[in-house]
């Protein structure tokens, strides 16, 4: 049917204000996400989150700087033999030579009892030695190649997280400790036993909780046996040698690096295999504490935070016999069946 020429205007006019109201809505509803991401992106939480995260980028950056200058001095020192090397600068204030009373696998002669000590005019003038806790080891890695992955992550996020993780995060991954899930998600690519799976990732979590913030507080959860040697503190080295359980072995690798290094992956590969945690096999490793929460049992984690309760199976010793000469082999070894 023909239309008149008032009801062909009515017609474009219905459709031209339908067409503005789509427009308003498409409009307002463009508002509402730009002022709901405002809302998410931008509030107080948010610049703190970031400013979390430059004061972490920043403490990054020094500890390169410090490093980088530290290889600068030891490399000058190699060119010119006369000058005597200070000792390599670390993220916190620098050690002062000599230092402190820390255990060292380097063999010096002792003074002969016969002949009273000489006095050292240069011991009196001797400036305050930072404490322990605070000297971090000198590491070798680059960005591209890590040898502990989680170590990548940013230094705010590791130490944002708890200071102890929760077994069943290291034992499964989770979603809210990113460091756990990280060691945990790492710790795949080795056949581990859950006795052994936790154990790493429970020295791994707080020794990393240790080098990104070093406090009295987060050096107390280390097991003495982790406490750093001065080869460590001396000779950049990869991280993962800082996790091997005996200092002995941790000295070797380390003053020899250039030689294992070209067998990093079958050496690692085969000692994941072949260290292991003397706990029973089949017992179980958590329990429920007075608020029926899994936790890690209390023998168990005492046994890990010792030497004495880990062991290297024969067919490692056997193998790589050199690695282990540092150590008594017959305390070390452990017999599975």
């Amino acid at each position: 049917m023909s239309l008149s020429s008032a009801e062909k205007k009515r017609l474009r006019d219905r459709r031209a204000q339908q067409t503005l109201r789509t427009k308003k809505q498409q409009y307002t509803a463009q508002l509402e996400d730009k002022v709901a991401h405002c809302e998410r992106y931008h509030d107080d939480s948010g610049t703190q989150h970031l400013l979390q995260v430059i004061e972490g980028l920043q403490r990054e950056n020094q500890l390169l700087r410090n490093r980088q200058e530290g290889l600068k001095t030891l490399i000058t020192s190699w060119e010119d033999p006369s000058s005597s090397p200070p000792h390599l600068l670390q993220a916190q204030p620098p050690t002062q030579l000599p230092l402190p009373p820390i255990q060292s696998h380097t063999t010096t002669p002792k003074p002969s009892s016969s002949s009273p000590p000489q006095p050292n005019k240069e011991d009196q003038h001797q400036q305050p030695i930072s404490p322990l806790y605070s000297l971090l080891p000198l590491h070798s890695d680059l960005p591209t190649t890590p040898s502990l992955v989680w170590l990548t992550l940013p230094p705010s996020t590791i130490t944002s997280c708890p200071p102890s993780p929760h077994p069943l995060d290291l034992l499964y991954g989770t979603n809210t400790n990113p460091l756990a899930n990280v060691i945990y998600t790492s710790s795949l690519r080795r056949p581990l036993r859950d006795p052994e799976r936790l154990a790493f990732g429970w020295l791994g979590y707080h020794y990393s909780k240790w080098i990104f913030n070093p406090t009295p507080e987060t050096f107390a959860k280390l097991p003495t046996f982790m406490h750093p040697v001065e080869e460590q503190l001396r000779i950049p080295h990869p991280a993962s040698l800082d996790m091997l359980i005996w200092p002995e072995i941790r000295v070797t690798l380390i003053r020899e690096w250039e030689v294992y290094s070209r067998q990093r992956d079958d050496l690692f590969g085969f000692l994941a295999c072949c260290l292991k945690v003397r706990w029973p096999w089949g017992e179980s490793i958590l329990e429920r504490d007075e608020r029926n929460e899994l936790v890690i049992k209390k023998r168990f984690r005492e046994m890990i935070m010792c030497k004495e309760g880990w062991g290297i199976t024969r067919e490692f010793v056997g193998v790589w016999p050199d690695v282990v000469r540092g150590v008594d082999v017959g305390e070390v070894l452990m017999e599975i069946g």
